[in-house]
């Protein structure tokens, strides 16, 4: 039997997505179970990645090693030329002195930077050598360019390991809010559910139509973590200490559950954490019916700018209940969820507790988008429900 779609409360919303989960709970596994290795993927790679330093000596020297001292000051140096006549001046009067270059300049701060890891707070710092004992000179050349070895593959591994994280982010997160909504409007329209169907003709609908947006949603993210650290992490003085801080943190525009999880607590990111939850709660808020907004447009000619306009529109139809909705979700995929998820059972069934929760919040969401589509449609005096739903699903076959 076809589902309702025109719903106006919150409580309405939250048992139609009860009745559409369980209708349709058998996809709705597969796209967790998608989440949830995606997640323990990122984590294990993060835990082998905040260990790198530990286990490689020459790493844990260059991150370890203080900053060089600056160079002595240079001396200016003066040219004498005297003048037959001392009241006449000579045109050395009139020139500025040319500092003298310093015998041993020492090499520059090195960055980390890449096209995949914007700039950041850990940087690294190689020693100079006295230029008065030979010796001293030939070994600090060899540690230069240890440290100079050992860094190019810090910045290799780091950059391919982000890399890496963004196409699987891209195309976990696309593939799962594809499955979501083929499951979810089969279910309203009444539709037998395939398996094989939903998995393969969801998973090609999310990357066709959504790849961009779960890319403009991670950039996003990644502005707000590079903020954070910048505010947060600037004063840390150990780059040790801060290059794990950085790789911990850098988790976090991937994971819906932030970067709390086992094995990457720090009492450093208590604040940090907060302040996290709190500007992604706020973004992801605003950006909550845009990817159902681009799933259902069906005008190729659309810009993304007007389909943008109508997500925000649809949104300001329902505030209150989309509020009520988003605080939901924080608290059940908050710092309280994760903790009643490990107090109840280990912590590998908390991590499936996160990923059942964030598909069963896309289908809330969905289920929003509906009604505030019904609700839009009504302002018009025109109808939204099972038409369109046929529409769009041929469509995108």
């Amino acid at each position: 039997m076809p589902l309702r779609l025109d719903l106006r409360s919150t409580g309405h919303v939250l048992r139609q997505s009860h009745s559409t989960f369980v209708s349709a709970a058998l996809p709705l596994f597969l796209a967790a179970l998608l989440l949830l290795s995606f997640r323990s993927a990122l984590l294990a790679g993060t835990l082998a990645l905040t260990s790198l330093s530990d286990r490689n000596p020459s790493l844990l020297s260059v991150l370890s090693s203080p900053p060089s001292p600056p160079p002595p000051p240079p001396r200016r140096v003066f040219r004498r030329v005297h003048s037959p006549n001392p009241l006449i001046p000579t045109a050395d009067d009139f020139l500025p002195p040319v500092p003298a270059l310093p015998p041993n300049a020492t090499l520059p701060r090195l960055f980390v930077a890449s096209p995949s890891f914007p700039p950041s707070p850990v940087q690294f710092s190689l020693p100079a050598a006295d230029p008065a004992d030979p010796a001293a000179t030939a070994a600090t050349a060899h540690l230069d360019r240890a440290d100079a070895v050992a860094f190019l593959y810090l910045l290799t591994v780091l950059s391919l390991a982000h890399s890496l994280a963004i196409v699987g982010f891209i195309f976990v997160y696309s593939s799962a809010l594809g499955i979501v909504f083929f499951s979810v409007a089969a279910a309203h329209l009444g539709h037998p559910i395939s398996l094989v169907d939903a998995l393969f003709s969801g998973a090609s609908i999310g990357i066709r139509k959504l790849s961009g947006f779960v890319f403009l949603k991670w950039s996003v993210r990644d502005a707000l973590i590079q903020f954070l650290c910048i505010c947060f992490f600037s004063e840390i003085a150990d780059q040790a200490k801060l290059f794990k801080l950085f790789i911990k943190v850098k988790l976090m525009p991937f994971s819906h559950s932030g970067g709390g999880g086992s094995g990457l607590w720090d009492p450093e990111l208590s604040g940090f954490l907060f302040a996290w939850m709190v500007l992604d709660t706020a973004a992801s808020l605003l950006l909550a019916v845009h990817p159902w907004v681009l799933i259902m447009d069906q005008t190729v000619r659309r810009r993304g700018r007007d389909l943008a306009r109508e997500g925000f529109y649809l949104f300001s139809l329902m505030p209150v209940q989309a509020f009520s909705i988003k605080c939901l979700e924080t608290v059940l995929c908050g710092s309280l969820g994760r903790w009643a998820a490990v107090v109840a059972g280990e912590r590998s069934l908390a991590g499936w507790f996160y990923s059942m929760a964030e598909v069963y919040f896309m289908v809330v969401w969905l289920v929003f988008y509906f009604a505030v589509r019904c609700k839009d449609a009504e302002l018009e005096g025109q109808s939204f429900g099972r038409r369109d739903l046929e529409d769009c699903l041929s469509g995108l076959r």
